[in-house]
């Protein structure tokens, strides 16, 4: 055999078969595979872990926003309210502040002094409430985390934002230390009274689409 021969020969012996796609060992595709496929899954487990943090993280900082605010409904008691000291409001104030976007705190705020925020509930003590902005009021359940507004959606659902403005304005409400001279003094000025049948379907359209403020204003 001639040296080209016999180099051809060795060419063929270490070749993986067209038929099958196996060296003459049968392990080489095999190790190839899993260098392929190893990169791929340690990708997809790193980015599941990321969205694993970011979740925990949001938790987390949701948990200390309702501590805030179970601090300041702490003031309340059976027979009407204590004082908040300054120190404690300014503290709870500034623990909001590092926890949400401070237009979100600001707003909120005013939403409460301006007596923004009704309540809505039918005879038998089922209740939501309606949070009046600017052109429309829009639905607030009050437990759980839920606002019929816009910015409530594409925010707080889908990129992660803690809550709305009209939220943190129903639960500052409900919470309402009243200190004299707080932003917070205003607390739930309204409360509307509706039969269960006028309740559903008032609620029903709530969900639906929000109400325009003069709307609002009108509900018995």
């Amino acid at each position: 055999m001639t040296a080209l021969a016999a180099a051809a020969s060795a060419l063929v012996a270490t070749t993986p078969s067209s038929g099958t796609g196996l060296s003459a060992g049968g392990t080489a595709p095999a190790a190839i595979a899993s260098v392929a496929v190893q990169p791929a899954t340690d990708s997809a487990s790193a980015a599941l872990g990321a969205r694993a943090a970011v979740a925990g993280a949001r938790v987390q900082r949701f948990k200390a926003l309702q501590d805030v605010l179970a601090t300041m409904s702490a003031a309340r008691t059976v027979s009407g309210y204590q004082q908040l000291g300054q120190v404690d409001l300014e503290a709870c104030l500034a623990s909001l502040a590092a926890l949400l976007p401070d237009s979100v705190v600001q707003q909120a705020l005013h939403l409460v002094d301006a007596g923004d925020v009704v309540c809505v509930r039918s005879r038998l003590g089922r209740r939501f409430y309606e949070v009046r902005g600017k052109k429309f009021a829009h639905m607030v359940l009050p437990e759980g985390l839920y606002c019929s507004c816009p910015y409530f959606g594409r925010r707080v659902l889908e990129a992660g934002e803690l809550c709305c403005k009209h939220w943190l304005a129903v639960q500052l409400a409900l919470a309402n230390p009243c200190i004299p001279g707080a932003s917070i003094s205003a607390g739930i000025t309204v409360v509307s009274e509706l039969a269960e049948d006028n309740f559903a379907e008032h609620a029903r359209q709530r969900l639906v689409a929000p109400a325009s403020v003069v709307g609002a204003a009108d509900v018995a």
